[in-house]
């Protein structure tokens, strides 16, 4: 089961990627990063599936989370439709 927690490192490890083109000048592009991830945030805080979606680029994609489940290490793939479900 992913959980909310799960979601919010796996966006946290995306946004450092992110973080070195965030240094541009270019306004608008900041501003569209900022928006995508209140979009997560929002989505992940009020449970809007909608928010959720916009958050992400592509659709029908499979999400990825390493958990620790009984004391051992697990990758759980879920398919975008069930992790927004979670």
């Amino acid at each position: 089961m992913v959980t909310v927690r799960s979601l919010k490192l796996l966006l946290c490890g995306m946004m450092l990627g992110l973080s070195a083109t965030a240094q541009a000048d270019n306004t608008d592009d900041i501003q569209a990063i900022r928006t995508v991830v209140n979009h997560y945030f929002e989505g992940v805080r009020d449970g809007d599936t909608d928010k959720l979606k916009a958050a992400f680029y592509h659709q029908n994609m499979d999400m990825k989370a390493l958990l620790t489940i009984d004391g051992k290490a697990q990758l759980l793939a879920l398919s975008d439709q069930a992790a927004f479900a979670d």
